[in-house]
């Protein structure tokens, strides 16, 4: 199956059956009925395409029938999804969503995954050069589950996740896209290892008028 992203298909022009330009797409809309649901609406200002009318995604959109259908009750990978926080059953906050990962297979697009790595950010931005030497990092789609309404929020379905396994370079870059107040809390969430009890101090030796000084290595 090919690899497809959101940010690369939100404002690809689409083109109606007849060659006519009928706008950028605006928004992907899935079903939550299945653990990868499939893509089942092409959103284009305001108007609702069914995805089997889509006929081919390279370079443009194309359809087969511009036929727009009402909007319906359904999760938009835009809207709902991109830059959404992602948090652990504890409810700490733990990553952004930079982007969201896609399968395609035989003409239908399925949602796979999302990307919390600093890359898929620094795409988005234009800075592709950049991304190259940064870290991508996916949560299978399977692992979360939408909390919030409208569904701005995503949870953690597992505790193992959670934000006290990231190490000081993941900690650093995920305050780094937090507002000043969410990092506070992050940070001030996190537990600390329990500390170990403390050993008896030996008696305290009488200090003499001189100091130690280190040397300098030799040349």
């Amino acid at each position: 199956m090919a690899a497809r992203l959101l940010s690369d298909l939100l404002g690809a022009t689409v083109i109606g059956p007849g060659g006519e330009r009928i706008g950028r797409v605006d928004d992907l809309a899935t079903s939550l009925a299945e653990e990868h649901p499939l893509v089942t609406h092409l959103v284009v200002r305001g108007r609702w395409y069914p995805w089997s009318a889509v006929e081919a995604l390279d370079p443009e959109v194309r359809l087969r029938d511009a036929t727009a259908g009402g909007a319906s009750r359904a999760l938009l990978l835009h809207r709902h999804v991109l830059d959404s926080q992602i948090v652990d059953l504890e409810g700490k906050r733990v990553r952004r969503v930079a982007d969201v990962e896609l399968a395609e297979d035989e003409g239908r697009l399925r949602l796979v995954a999302v990307d919390v790595g600093t890359a898929a950010l620094a795409r988005r931005l234009g800075l592709r050069a950049l991304a190259r030497r940064l870290r991508s990092r996916s949560v299978d789609w399977r692992a979360l589950h939408v909390v919030a309404r409208p569904a701005h929020g995503l949870q953690l379905a597992a505790p193992a996740a959670a934000v006290h396994r990231l190490d000081e370079d993941e900690l650093a870059a995920l305050v780094d896209q937090l507002s000043p107040t969410h990092a506070e809390e992050l940070l001030a969430g996190i537990r600390r290892p329990p500390r170990a009890p403390a050993r008896p101090r030996p008696p305290r030796r009488r200090r003499f008028p001189f100091r130690l000084i280190r040397r300098h290595a030799a040349p």
